[in-house]
């Protein structure tokens, strides 16, 4: 949607819109009471996919070329985000649910890499 002169506050709208329902969907899903629940909320997933939108594409070869310099920024490849699922799921953690950032997920999916 574009309208002139209201981009700024549409997006600014939007992305409260967007935090707001994912926590609400969170809540209600810890809600459930599973002996154990991680949320995972990677970055930018660094993949190479068959079908892309030129902005999806541009952002995966911009977040990949930051992410070379800083690892753990605002991108990951899903190679990491599997592993780190994988490697969670082994764990015993101190909590019944937990939310892992992007930061957390690499540090998971790179320790199960090193072992």
């Amino acid at each position: 949607m574009f309208l002139p002169g209201y981009g700024k506050t549409i997006i600014k709208h939007l992305l409260v819109w967007i935090f707001f329902f994912q926590g609400q969907v969170e809540a209600e899903i810890e809600a459930l009471g599973f002996d154990r629940l991680a949320i995972y909320r990677p970055g930018v997933l660094l993949v190479d996919r068959q079908e892309s939108r030129p902005g999806e594409w541009l952002a995966r070869k911009f977040f990949g070329a930051v992410s070379a310099v800083c690892s753990t920024s605002m991108s990951i490849p899903i190679q990491a985000v599997a592993k780190a699922m994988v490697s969670n799921t082994l764990l015993q953690p101190e909590q019944k649910a937990e939310i892992l950032e992007n930061k957390d997920i690499f540090s998971l999916g790179k320790v199960k890499e090193n072992k």
